[in-house]
This record gives structure tokens, sequence and C-alpha cells, in this order.
């Protein structure tokens, strides 16, 4: 190829990827398909195929773009010289990715949902970078040899990158002129915390899973949000997760018509789970007993219960209508924390914040432990809850 081919190919290239990122966005690697790309540029399917053999492999770039920026900010920030310029570096460049997005100075980065579904060949790469990138995000913490600071390291890690990643669930409620306060919101929110005091009535660490007459549909729902949060919606297959309970899968379509109301059956299950904490917690007299009665519940619940809540991630999996609809539930959680935020700033028992920033935060916060719950061994896991509890008060830098 000549100099002005090789130009032409790439720049064809980006433009293929860029496309498909925004389709990726709007419907999920289950409703992306090449054709739609090639209708958006006015090309054949033959030739989105002659830059990308497959369909997996375009997916593949889509959201290669994601981690690559996501390891590039994570690598600028740890140069800075401390966990708190590392923190506030890296929240920065987050709050002006979804700024430029929204002015419409950068394509839309694809969300990574879909990582899990692709082939071992395209996502071991990909998940190596992510790896290394959440272990430099680990890292703005310096290591200090300590169990306890290990575990600290983990949890505060854990909950900047879910945090960062959660932006784009509530960015678009505020004006890109108040964009600069968001970031000065996040940046006290890990550097102070939000809790005036931990303190709580009732200190039990109540069951939260949801209590069924039906034995076998919950050991499904349960089994499925196991292998969804790890494989994705796509590689938890019916006949996995009928494997993974020893039963046929004749047993499952039993108890379930279709792995769509699978998928919608295990979100039900994790809102359950979260409202059962929430109506526990009303027994606290204020509101900051009750952010910290939830923490507790919820913390506990992710990181000793058999299965976790399922991961934000996996909305993406679901078609547009229940996507939408299970947003909105979400939402409606967020707002019912970022009430008792805003009563608990009327009372003194919170700490003055934004409470639609602080309460989605928390929110991402408690969902994220679902992907460090099996690393947290069973020996560490009131050590990471009690962690999370002084880091909702204190702040992550200790």
């Amino acid at each position: 190829m000549s100099g002005k081919s090789v130009a032409r190919f790439a720049k064809r290239q980006i433009a293929i990827v860029e496309t498909a990122s925004v389709f990726l966005n709007q419907h999920g690697a289950q409703g992306f398909r090449r054709e739609d790309v090639a209708r958006e540029l006015n090309l054949d399917t033959s030739t989105i195929a002659y830059y990308f053999k497959k369909r997996d492999d375009l997916l593949a770039a889509c959201l290669s773009r994601t981690i690559d920026w996501i390891s590039e900010q994570s690598e600028q920030a740890s140069q800075q010289p401390d966990q708190k310029s590392r923190t506030e570096s890296f929240l920065q460049a987050n709050i002006d990715l979804l700024t430029n997005q929204r002015r419409g100075d950068t394509i839309p980065l694809p969300v990574l949902s879909d990582l899990a579904t692709l082939p071992d060949t395209l996502r071991d790469p990909l998940q190596a970078t992510l790896s290394a990138a959440f272990a430099r995000v680990v890292a703005f913490r310096p290591k200090t040899g300590e169990t306890s600071d290990d575990v600290w390291r983990l949890v505060s890690g854990n909950m900047l990158l879910n945090s960062a990643f959660w932006i784009p669930a509530w960015d678009d409620k505020f004006r890109l002129e108040d964009m600069p306060r968001a970031h000065r919101v996040l940046c006290n929110f890990f550097s102070e915390g939000i809790l005036k005091s931990t303190r709580t009535e009732h200190t039990d660490l109540i069951d939260l899973e949801p209590k069924s007459d039906d034995k076998a549909k919950n050991d499904f729902l349960k089994s499925a949000t196991r292998l969804i949060n790890r494989y994705g919606y796509k590689g938890a297959k019916v006949d996995r997760i009928a494997a993974d309970l020893g039963l046929s899968t004749g047993s499952f379509y039993h108890h379930l018509k279709t792995k769509d109301e699978l998928v919608v059956a295990c979100f039900e299950r994790t809102f359950t789970i979260l409202e059962t904490a929430f109506k526990i917690a009303e027994a606290e007299p204020t509101p900051g007993a009750r952010l910290t009665r939830i923490a507790h519940l919820l913390a506990h619940h992710q990181f000793t219960a058999e299965t976790p809540l399922l991961r934000f991630a996996s909305y993406q999996a679901l078609p547009e209508d229940l996507r939408n609809e299970t947003f909105a539930r979400t939402d409606q959680l967020a707002h019912h924390l970022a009430g008792l935020i805003a009563d608990g700033m009327g009372d003194g028992s919170v700490k003055p914040t934004d409470p639609v920033i602080a309460a989605n935060c928390m929110l991402a916060a408690i969902h994220g432990f679902s992907g460090i719950s099996r690393w947290v061994r069973e020996d560490y896991s009131k050590l990471a809850r009690e962690h999370f509890i002084s880091m909702l008060s204190s702040g992550i830098y200790g």
C-alpha cells in the first residue's frame, strides 16, 4: 500500500469503529448489526467485512477504544505525586470525557457491558489491559505490605473505578457549566466522605436474600446472577446454568420461558435485596444512621453472600424497553438515597454535599463490590465492610 492508501484505510477504519460504537451503546451487543453501521456510512456490508472479518472483531475494536482510554488515563493519573492528586486527576479525566461527548467534540466511548460476551481470543487481551488499569488505580494508594491496607486499597480502588464508570448515569442531570462543580463534589466525596457518624442503633447483619417457595427457580436465579456477572449475558447459557446446578435444561424451561425473562428476574432479585435493606434501615433514628445501616447490610451481602447483586453492566444485555425500565428503577433507588442524604444534611447527620452525586457514588460502589467479592477472602469480608463504612465517613485516603 502507498502512504495515501494506508492513510485512507486507517481513516475509514476509524470511521467504522466510531460509528459502530454509537450503535453499540444504543442497542448493546444483542441488537448490534454490521448492516446498520454500513448503512450509516453508505457502505456495503462486504466493505465492513473487509476491515473487520467477523462481527465480534468489530465489537472488540469498539470496546478497545474504551479500554485503551481507561488504561491511558489511569497511567497518566498515576504520575501524580500522591493518592489524592491521582484520584482527582482520574476523576477530572472522566468528567472532561463526558463533557466533550455531550458537546459533540468526541465520539462516545462504548460501555464495557458486552466485554464478557466476546470469545476468549478477543476478550482475554482486552481483559488483561483492563485488569492492568484497575491495578494502577488500586496502586494510587502506595502499598505498605499490611494485610488491612491491602484490603483498603482493593475496596477504595474499586469504589473509585465504579463511581467513574457510573458518571454517565447522572451527568446529564447537570448543565455543562456545572461540571467543574460536579468534579469538586466527587473529589470531596472521596476525600471527606459523607457520614458525620457511623453509629447505628441496630447492628445485626440480616440475611437479605429474598425468600421464595419455589426453591428451584430461586436457585436458577442465583446461579444465573453469578454466571452473568462473570461471563455476561451471552456467556450465561441455559445449559451452563443448568450444569452449575446439576439439573437438565428442561428444568430451566419449566420455571422460566426465555433467557430475557431470566435476566429480568435476576434484576428483580437484586432490586428486592436493595429495597429490603432500605426498609430495614427505616428503624434507625436519623437519615445518617439509615445510610450507615444500608451500607452495612448491603456491603455484608456483597462480601459474604453466595450470590452478590447483579452488576450494572448487565443492563446493556436487555431489550431496549426493559433496559429503560431497569434504568428507571435504578434511578428511583438513587433518588431514595439522595433523599436520605438531603434529609441528613438538614438534621446534621450527613455532611454537606450534592445529594444526587453522592447517592450515585454510593450505589455504584455497592454494586461494584460484586466484581471483587470472590477476591475478598472469607476471612477479610468483615474487614472490607468496615473499611467501606470508614470511607463513607472519612474518605478513601485513611
